[in-house]
């Protein structure tokens, strides 16, 4: 990914996953002072995007999340080995023009991912699946930056 400063956390393919990921986000958002707005979505993108590796990719392998901070960029990407699959292309476009009971299930959460996201892209590299998010951050207040400890 490339950002000047970024982490990468390693989860299991399976569902109760979706908490240690918030907290690895969380924990990257206090250290560096990221708005929890922005934050909060990134979150909820990841969540997508991790649920859909987790049950429609087929993984049996460990998924790799990153996050990044590039100036006033939070980037993410998810790595997984799962099915090949492009949420850009290949899901479904959510219904939002039926009445709500009258809808087919499916297609909102990627759709909820590109409204939110200032960026998405997709990749197959190999043997992965590899799906790049990025939220732009409004410049921090003076004074204020990346929390130091040292």
């Amino acid at each position: 990914m490339g950002p000047a400063d970024s982490r990468t956390i390693e989860l299991p393919p399976d569902l109760s996953a979706l908490e240690r990921l918030a907290g690895f986000l969380e924990t990257f958002g206090t250290d560096h002072g990221i708005p929890p707005g922005p934050l909060l979505q990134v979150n909820l993108a990841l969540d997508e995007l991790l649920t859909n590796a987790i049950t429609h990719g087929g993984s049996t392998e460990p998924i790799e999340v990153e996050v990044g901070l590039d100036g006033t960029r939070l980037r993410a990407e998810i790595r997984d080995r799962g099915r090949r699959f492009d949420p850009l292309r290949d899901a479904p476009p959510p219904d939002l023009d039926s009445p709500l009971e009258e809808r087919r299930i499916g297609g909102l959460g990627i759709h909820m991912v590109k409204k939110t996201m200032d960026s998405v892209d997709y990749e197959w590299t190999g043997d992965q699946n590899r799906v790049r998010i990025e939220k732009r951050l409004d410049p921090p207040p003076a004074g204020r930056g990346p929390r130091s400890d040292g």
